[in-house]
């Protein structure tokens, strides 16, 4: 459920929502978004979404319930997701609440230039603050960045929760997110030029990714891997994506 509801083959682009409440009433029904409730085989690109309220009952994602197969570029969401269903698999995702593959052999979701700001992931059982739940699926996460909380009854992340090792890449990413789980993420397979923070995080260690001390964090210099003439900008003492002024 979302303003889009199920879709396959399709390319949704040049989208903005403020103030938007998408609430699912009742006890069954599985993907709840601003945007689109599930998408397959599709395009996802410049949408932001600010004020958002995404309450859902399964699988409840800032801008997307649920994808296959799917890129996803340029996209921004500032408000509170929440899921009820504590179920072994539902989740929360500031972004998206479900990447589902079908084989090993299907093209992977790619998350490029993605953020979450100053936002609320909450999950009953599992949330994140891009993605809520990676299941049978690979996922490609680059130049993205979450800000905010995320709070999970059992699993999740400040990026993301793989509910196995499927996921190939995070880079060129951070999480300043505050979270009651891990920073990052609890495993993937590669992690290149990721970075979190203990004082935003309120964690200790991290499975995964670089930790940058409180007075490095306003140093560009800390974020080795960071393009600051081309996609990154300094601005509020961290990096920030240089379309989210151009959109």
């Amino acid at each position: 459920m979302g303003f889009f509801g199920n879709i396959t083959n399709a390319t949704i682009q040049n989208i903005k929502f403020d103030n938007i409440t998408v609430k699912f009433s009742g006890n069954s029904g599985d993907n709840t978004a601003a945007v689109v409730g599930r998408i397959a085989n599709g395009k996802i690109s410049n949408i932001v979404v600010t004020n958002g309220a995404i309450n859902g009952n399964f699988y409840a994602g800032g801008i997307i319930g649920e994808a296959t197969n799917t890129t996803i570029d340029n996209v921004k969401f500032n408000g509170r997701v929440s899921n009820k269903d504590n179920y072994y698999v539902w989740a929360s995702g500031g972004i998206l609440g479900h990447a589902c593959g079908g084989s090993s052999s299907m093209p992977p979701i790619s998350m490029n230039q993605c953020c979450v700001v100053d936002s609320n992931i909450i999950g009953a059982d599992r949330a994140g603050g891009l993605i809520g739940e990676i299941r049978y699926a690979t996922v490609n996460i680059n130049n993205c960045y979450t800000t905010g909380t995320v709070t999970a009854g059992r699993y999740g992340g400040g990026i993301c929760y793989p509910n196995e090792t499927r996921v190939n890449k995070i880079t060129n990413s951070y999480s300043f997110m505050r979270s009651n789980i891990v920073p990052i993420c609890p495993r993937a397979g590669t992690v290149s030029n990721v970075y979190w923070n203990k004082t935003k995080s309120g964690l200790t260690s991290s499975a995964c990714g670089t930790h940058i001390a409180d007075d490095k964090l306003n140093d560009q210099n800390s974020y080795v891997g960071f393009d600051f003439e081309n996609i990154w900008v300094m601005k509020d003492g961290i990096p920030r994506l240089q379309w989210e002024d151009n959109f």
